[in-house]
């Protein structure tokens, strides 16, 4: 049988407006033009991704439906649903990553400080006074600032929302007062002047915020992290079709526009082998472990079926 046979589904896990939706829609139609189908993405949100991932591994693995995967959903869940039904990690076979993007520390403008340190020195003046928002209970924006709490003895609280974009909104209204957020989410508020950024992960600045520093620059080591955005399939999709796949997204995802499509929403383009992202997810699962120990973290059970 011919391959593909009919429109591909690519299951997004998190709602309308997230990065990983833009993503998506960027990737979507270019890759379809590429294997000669139509790819329809489709949202399913809820548990951290779970949901979504389910859905996927419900349907026949015969290849034509996705997953667009995250660092969060593929390393980070797994230890902390303790009901969860599957193992993102060894459920999903990896065809390529699509994307990389850096997150930035980003405060409402109304906040006195107007630096990292300045911001460390203020809350440790004024402990428990301050809060932060985070796509909800065990996401990476909340494990990202609970080690920002620990490198830094910072004592602010958590408040918890169902997605990085509310979260953001709060945020620019002023009902939170900062957050970890990815690059391509907060850039456009950030250059218009809603937010301000007082620092990027990763090891290099965002050549979209160039003014701002790395975490590392401003006085926080060690903080280095970036996010990420795969393609996966079951890992049950027959052998012949995840190579043949992983091939022809790689060339889809190299043309010239969707690499542009990508850097102007402050995503960093990249494709991978299948072994590049298990080694990924595999030192991503050990760091946010530690976080997840150390800080008691707990998910937001209410969100999946136990």
């Amino acid at each position: 049988m011919a391959f593909p046979s009919r429109p591909i589904k690519l299951v997004v896990p998190f709602p309308p407006g997230a990065s990983t939706d833009t993503i998506a829609r960027i990737v979507a139609d270019p890759i379809g033009n590429r294997l000669g189908v139509r790819v329809n993405t489709e949202n399913r949100s809820g548990a951290g991704g779970n949901i979504g991932a389910e859905s996927v591994l419900r349907t026949p693995p015969d290849g034509h439906t996705w997953l667009l995967g995250t660092a969060g959903l593929m390393s980070i869940n797994a230890l902390l649903y303790t009901t969860l039904k599957f193992d993102p990690a060894l459920a999903f076979a990896p065809l390529t990553l699509v994307a990389r993007v850096p997150y930035a520390l980003v405060i409402n403008p109304n906040l006195p400080p107007r630096t990292l340190p300045a911001l460390i020195e203020f809350t440790a003046r004024r402990p428990w006074i301050l809060n932060y928002g985070s796509a909800g209970s065990g996401s990476v924006l909340h494990l990202a600032t609970e080690l920002f709490k620990s490198l830094t003895d910072t004592k602010i609280v958590h408040v918890a929302y169902r997605g990085g974009l509310p979260a953001i909104g709060e945020l620019i209204g002023g009902h939170i007062h900062m957050m970890f957020s990815s690059v391509p989410l907060a850039l456009p508020y950030v250059e218009s002047g809603r937010l301000h950024a007082l620092g990027v992960t990763g090891t290099a600045r965002s050549s979209h915020l160039p003014s701002v520093p790395t975490m590392g620059e401003a006085g926080v080591p060690g903080f280095d992290f970036t996010g990420w955005f795969g393609l996966f399939v079951s890992i049950q999709t027959p052998a012949r079709i995840a190579p043949w796949l992983s091939h022809e997204l790689t060339a889809a995802l190299g043309s010239n526009d969707i690499r542009a499509r990508l850097r102007s929403i402050g995503a960093e383009p990249v494709t991978s082998t299948s072994a590049q992202v298990y080694e990924l997810i595999r030192r991503d699962t050990a760091r946010w472990e530690r976080v997840i120990r150390n800080a008691n973290v707990k998910p937001d059970w209410e969100d999946y079926p136990q």
